[in-house]
């Protein structure tokens, strides 16, 4: 029969802990880019819902009349270390280049997904905020922010075309 010691329960642990990104007492990183409105893409065609589009740089975020809004896109985690990855998204109304923007609601975030081994996956979210929808044409600016807990590094939580 085989004694286990308490130290190799707690080694045991911790080194799940640091391998799978679970470090609770860390804080989260997040990593914030803001963007406006895609020219041209605030046209719909008659009878369908209007939506517009945001240019972000990398990765895709919509928002509809409705206030039904989705962000799309592959984030790159760096490190063999584990992180957990969520994506949030809030809208509001700024000058051009989303200047002194005033944000109509809070980041909504997804669940989140680890993600290790320099990884890249892709991350879809969709979500309906009914608040948006009185405010949908004056809306001129999304933020996207991608939240990391865990063992988060200098280039992680990216936004990447690689796949």
């Amino acid at each position: 029969m085989k004694i286990i010691s308490v130290s190799n329960i707690f080694l045991t642990a911790l080194m799940y802990a640091v391998i799978t990104g679970t470090v609770l007492a860390q804080p989260p990183t997040d990593r914030a880019e803001t963007a406006t409105i895609k020219p041209g893409s605030n046209w719909s065609p008659p009878g369908q819902e209007k939506s517009v589009a945001f240019a972000f740089p990398e990765g895709e975020v919509t928002l509809t009349s409705s206030g039904a809004w989705s962000a799309k896109g592959w984030i790159r985690h760096a490190g063999i270390l584990c992180g957990r990855y969520s994506v949030g998204v809030q809208f509001g109304i700024g000058s051009p280049g989303c200047i002194s923007v005033e944000w109509k609601n809070e980041p909504q975030f997804s669940v989140s997904k680890s993600q290790c081994n320099n990884a890249i996956l892709k991350h879809l979210v969709y979500e309906k905020i009914p608040e948006l929808k009185k405010s949908f044409e004056k809306i001129t600016c999304a933020r996207r922010v991608v939240r990391c807990r865990g063992n988060c590094k200098g280039s992680g939580g990216t936004f990447t075309n690689e796949q």
